[in-house]
């Protein structure tokens, strides 16, 4: 960790399994801009708000598929971005009636 960062994601998810909002990062030990100049969240954020726009609903409704798919997503993003592969960690919370 303290050789990549650490990304920090989370995601609420509302009683009928859909995204309540986008998903947001926190990063630590990792440069706050990328390759492109952007702020490196807002790079994670947008990235991972396109794979839950576009995931299954099998996926949605696994937490751990899920928390896969988004840990995937922020590394290969900020290998793009920044040439390293933080560690990740996804915290999914989920709304019930």
């Amino acid at each position: 960790m303290a050789l990549n960062g650490h990304v920090l994601v989370t995601l609420i998810i509302d009683e009928n399994d859909d995204p309540l909002g986008e998903p947001w990062c926190e990063i630590m030990g990792l440069p706050a801009h990328g390759r492109s100049r952007t702020a490196l969240e807002e790079i994670l954020e947008d990235d991972l708000a396109q794979v839950i726009g576009r995931a299954d609903d099998d996926v949605l409704i696994d937490d751990d598929k899920l928390t896969e798919v988004m840990r995937r997503t922020v590394r290969n993003t900020a290998q793009n971005e920044i040439g390293k592969k933080p560690e990740v960690t996804v915290v999914i919370s989920r709304l019930s009636e």
